[in-house]
């Protein structure tokens, strides 16, 4: 997870302690909050503008986290009016265009710790914005930045929200500090699971959704222009795939062998970035090349059987070598389109136009989901069961590691009810959409609680109220 990938932050000296760097990293930002609370805090002032961090994953090319933050700068401009101005921490070079002409872009060029409380006291309110929150499946250092900006902020006497947040299992350096920190902040939890982990975490948290809900696709025209540039048949069933690695997580730091790498001696896991590594061996090797090849088949198998023509779909730079892995196993190969190389709206419409669409991607089903076209979820956590149980999908989601991966992406895709399913995700679109809403109103009163005396613009009662303008197919779901 990238703020871990700046060459800027591989020499931070408190990640290079030894012998345990998350440790460390977590000792420091402790002390950090400790001295923040006994600051003295000035607070927003009448006469300029509310100045909010938001703190995620912003910069990395991941489509599904650059959705997200694009719709929350969105919502939260409706909610609180003009007097409001954003930063974002800024993980990556792929900052889409929209995200650099709305905040100022804030980079951790220095100790982490130190820029992550510094950020958070330099603004009035802190907003955490990335899916994947509190949890240790991908990395507790990512985990930490916004959990230490959170803590920063409630410590200090400011603003403090999770916004749609997933809240999952996590290792006791980054339990321990949540519990200790995190308490006095809001969370606003995308799913009902979590919304009760962290109840019984001891934290403040209420039913949200993510807000990639209300994004904003291109033009069915324009994906199909795309398509056909692309080379295929737009009269023609798509079957959209988007792969990934799901066995060589956590990230986590390694100085040692970051110095090691430096001497051109390293070997092992792959490097992420900087002198974070993934966690890998030969049994995740393994496993890695099984999900793989039996992708490549439940695809052939497919593509065949149904008249589909495949097409990869990289939600992010990093699922690059997991794309084209699957792509020189696939007999008919496809293209592969990204976020890096084509605009996020582009991509959500080449996804809602795809007649199937397997994905080990969240937001890749999120985005595809208001064209109600049939999805398969495959994934190792926790994340898409949330999502696909909820709508009562359940049959459509496949663990990763399934020994007979291929026959049961085969044989769900043979016995799906497109009109059933269509009507499925409809639902689903429906009720998160007026969860995000709901959140929203859950927002405005933790800005009242919190800052009283700033100006908010009158809405009505109703959810509707507090969200921006839908774009029109999630318009036309509601009205179903």
């Amino acid at each position: 997870m990238s703020p871990l990938s700046n060459d800027a932050v591989r020499d931070v000296p408190v990640l290079r302690a030894e012998p345990d760097p998350e440790e460390v990293f977590f000792d420091h930002l402790d002390g950090l909050i400790h001295d923040a609370a006994a600051r003295p805090t000035s607070g927003w002032k009448p006469g300029r503008a509310l100045q909010i961090l938001l703190a995620g994953y912003v910069g990395a090319g991941n489509v599904g986290a650059d959705m997200r933050t694009i719709e929350m700068i969105r919502q939260l401009r409706h909610l609180l009016g003009t007097n409001v101005a954003f930063a974002t921490i800024l993980n990556g070079p792929h900052t889409p265009p929209y995200l650099a002409s709305q905040a100022k872009l804030l980079t951790l060029d220095g100790p982490i710790p130190r820029s992550v409380v510094d950020f958070a006291l330099a603004h009035d309110a802190v907003v955490a914005c990335e899916g994947s929150m509190l949890k240790s499946s991908f990395s507790n250092v990512l985990s930490g930045i916004m959990a230490g900006a959170l803590g920063a902020g409630v410590a200090s006497g400011r603003l403090s929200v999770g916004y749609g947040a997933e809240v999952a299992w996590m290792e006791p350096v980054l339990e321990g500090f949540v519990r200790k920190w995190l308490p006095g902040s809001l969370l606003l939890c995308r799913n009902g699971e979590s919304t009760a982990a962290a109840t019984k975490l001891g934290l403040r948290a209420v039913l949200g959704a993510d807000t990639a809900w209300t994004c904003q696709a291109a033009s069915p025209e324009q994906a199909r222009s795309r398509l056909g540039a692309l080379g295929y048949d737009t009269a023609s069933p798509v079957l959209a795939v988007c792969p990934v690695n799901p066995f060589w997580w956590p990230v986590r730091p390694n100085p040692r062998r970051a110095g090691a790498a430096r001497d051109g001696s390293s070997a092992g896991a792959p490097r992420y970035g900087g002198m974070f590594f993934h966690t890998y061996d030969d049994a995740r090797k393994r496993k890695y090349t099984a999900y793989i090849e039996g992708l490549a088949r439940a695809v052939n198998r497919i593509a065949k059987e149904q008249g589909y023509s495949p097409l990869i779909v990289a939600m992010e730079p990093i699922d690059a070598t997991a794309c084209e892995d699957l792509n020189l196993r696939l007999d008919r190969p496809a293209q592969i389109v990204s976020g890096h190389t084509h605009a996020i709206g582009v991509v959500v419409a080449i996804l809602r136009e795809a007649g199937l669409l397997i994905s080990s991607r969240f937001h890749a089903l999120v985005a595809a989901a208001p064209a109600g076209k049939p999805l398969i979820g495959v994934a190792t956590d926790e994340r898409i069961a949330n999502l696909l149980s909820s709508c009562g999908a359940g049959g459509a989601l496949i663990g990763a590691d399934a020994p007979d991966l291929a026959d049961r992406i085969i044989t769900t895709a043979r016995a799906i009810d497109r009109e059933q399913f269509k009507h499925a995700m409809w639902q689903l679109v429906s009720t998160q959409v007026v969860q995000c809403g709901k959140m929203a109103i859950e927002f405005t009163n933790e800005v009242r609680r919190c800052i009283p005396e700033f100006p908010l613009p009158e809405r009505g009662r109703g959810w509707e109220a507090h969200l921006p303008p839908l774009p029109r197919p999630i318009q036309d779901i509601l009205k179903r």
